[in-house]
This record gives C-alpha cells, sequence and structure tokens, in this order.
C-alpha cells in the first residue's frame, strides 16, 4: 500500500485539485478491500470447515430432494454478502471520487 501510495500521488497529482489523489488512492484502497472481502465471502461459502458446506453435506444423508433443497438455498444465501460489498464499494468510490473536486470534462456524465 505505501508503493501504492508513492505511486498514486507521483500518477495523479494536478495542481487544480492538490488533494485529489488522495481520494483517488482510497478509491483504490477500497477496491482491493472488496477484493478481499469477496475472497472470504467466497471461502465461506465454499470450504468444508465452515457451515453452509457442512449444512450441505448433512442434508444430502437424508435424500436427494433434501439436497437440492439445502444446496438452492446456500445458493440464494450466497449471493447477499458480494452484492453488499459490491454496491457498499461503488458507493464509496463514487463518493470520494466526487469528494477529489475534478471536473468530468465538461459535458454530461450519463
Amino acid at each position: 500500500l505505501v508503493a501504492y501510495l508513492g505511486i498514486t500521488r507521483v500518477m495523479l497529482h494536478v495542481p487544480s485539485a492538490p488533494h485529489a489523489w488522495v481520494c483517488l488512492f482510497l478509491c483504490g484502497v477500497l477496491g482491493i478491500a472488496s477484493a478481499y472481502a469477496l475472497i472470504g465471502i467466497t471461502q465461506y461459502y465454499t470450504d468444508y470447515d465452515y457451515g453452509p458446506v457442512r449444512g450441505i453435506a448433512s442434508a444430502s444423508t437424508t435424500g436427494h430432494g433434501t439436497n437440492v433443497i439445502a444446496g438452492l438455498a446456500v445458493g440464494m444465501e450466497s449471493t447477499a454478502g458480494p452484492t453488499l460489498v459490491i454496491a457498499c464499494c461503488l458507493a464509496g468510490s463514487h463518493a470520494l471520487g466526487e469528494a477529489a473536486g475534478l471536473p468530468h470534462g465538461g459535458g454530461p456524465l450519463w
């Protein structure tokens, strides 16, 4: 992160917005944090050491139907975490980008 901080300062510093590079650095840190969070969530829902996989495995002992139901339930549940992580990081990066104070080229953003 220290090297990333220096590279961001050197490459993204502009005199018209002297502190914009800090906001852009924090956007990158949010991206790195989201990657770690997504890896952790994926590991939780796919590793045998944690409850979701063990629940599917125990449901497999009672028959095909309960296995399918348990698998679908875990699959649906596992989408909430990544969705929240991505939404929060997008909102945070957008807020930091707005706080940077850089113009977006003068035309409409959308």
